[in-house]
């Protein structure tokens, strides 16, 4: 049993940390594939929409509820389709003989909006659930 404890405010900040890194990964990817090496808009608009969906959990525990509650719903279809797409990606790259920057670009955006829309719900639940307590070895 772990005997450290942290205090709410800091499983905040590192919610508020991880978003902010992941929606610069996510901003940063979307503009370097781009055809004008731009953010497109069309991804600061979700993005500022997750901010604005983030802050509003922070404040009010019962947005918090639902929207992990929806996480949690969305987490095992779409990871049972992500698997199936990754075993499936996997036996056609066999046959090719050179990588396809452009997918493996286009998968690794995917995963970062799965780990924005989400991981980060998940895990704020998780900790919300457990009285925010890290994970102990």
């Amino acid at each position: 049993m772990c005997q450290y404890k942290p205090s709410p405010l800091s499983v905040i900040q590192s919610r508020l940390c991880a978003f902010a890194v992941l929606a610069l990964a996510t901003g940063w990817l979307a503009a370097r594939r781009s055809p004008d090496g731009r953010v497109p808009p069309e991804v600061v608009l979700a993005l500022v929409a997750l901010a604005a969906v983030l802050v509003a959990a922070l404040l009010s525990t019962w947005v918090a509820a639902l929207v992990c509650a929806g996480a949690l719903v969305a987490l095992v279809p779409l990871a049972f389709t992500l698997a199936i797409n990754g075993v499936l990606r996997f036996r056609r790259r066999g046959r090719r003989t050179e990588p396809d920057w452009e997918e493996r670009a286009r998968m690794a955006q995917w995963l970062l909006w799965g780990a924005l829309v989400i991981g980060l719900p998940v895990t704020y639940t998780a900790a919300y659930l457990h009285g925010a307590d890290f994970f102990c070895f």
